[in-house]
């Protein structure tokens, strides 16, 4: 339910929205700074890499007195230029690839909770098995967050949350989740600290 739009329905999704190919674009939402990340991750999916997340979402801007508007906004139609690029998504094909390699060129880091990784948690969506991909490695993406403020961790702390979970950060990633939300997320942090930039397995588990 969450993969990727064509270049030309995100095209005309985000001209409807009055944004321009040329603009800088925050995003930011209010439930952990992951559908955010998300967008991040779709706007650079075609292109796009002027585009940045509000560090803690809307909870840290109300903390830090930012304004707010009751007002409905209405754009002007714009027009958007969206181009596709594949080598930030990591197709079905390919991640069966990597799983049946004994020497795969890319690591496959999980971002869903332990228990869903161990599969001692049922999966969220009904009829879907419990488990993990062969040969991944588990990223929780709740753990990106300081639970104290809310915003990401610093890059210290990112880089000792996947080193601790066996990443090398030196190498090429595909990031995967439950449906390709909070594998963004993980795309992000690793973005935040420097590592190679990951791929999302669209779709994911």
């Amino acid at each position: 339910p969450h993969m990727l739009p064509s270049a030309n329905e995100f095209a005309r999704a985000v001209g409807a929205l009055g944004l321009g190919s040329d603009d800088r674009i925050v995003v930011y939402d209010r439930n952990g700074m992951a559908p955010s990340a998300r967008v991040w991750w779709t706007f650079r999916a075609f292109g796009h890499t002027s585009v940045a997340v509000l560090d803690g979402g809307f909870e840290a801007w109300l903390d830090q007195g930012g304004d707010t508007s009751n007002e409905a906004s209405a754009p002007a139609d714009t027009l958007y230029h969206a181009t596709y690029d594949p080598g930030v998504v990591c197709s079905l094909e390919e991640m069966r690839a990597l799983t049946t390699d004994q020497n795969p060129p890319e690591q496959i880091i999980d971002a869903r909770s332990s228990g869903r990784f161990l599969g001692t948690e049922p999966e969220p969506r009904p009829g879907i098995r419990a488990g993990r991909m062969p040969g991944s490695l588990n990223v929780p993406s709740t753990g990106m967050i300081d639970t104290d403020t809310g915003l990401l961790l610093d890059t210290a702390a990112l880089r000792e949350r996947f080193e601790a979970a066996g990443v090398d950060l030196t190498r090429p990633m595909v990031t995967s989740c439950g449906s390709g939300v909070t594998a963004a997320f993980l795309a992000f942090a690793l973005h935040q600290i420097g590592a190679p930039d990951a791929a999302v397995y669209d779709g994911s588990w």
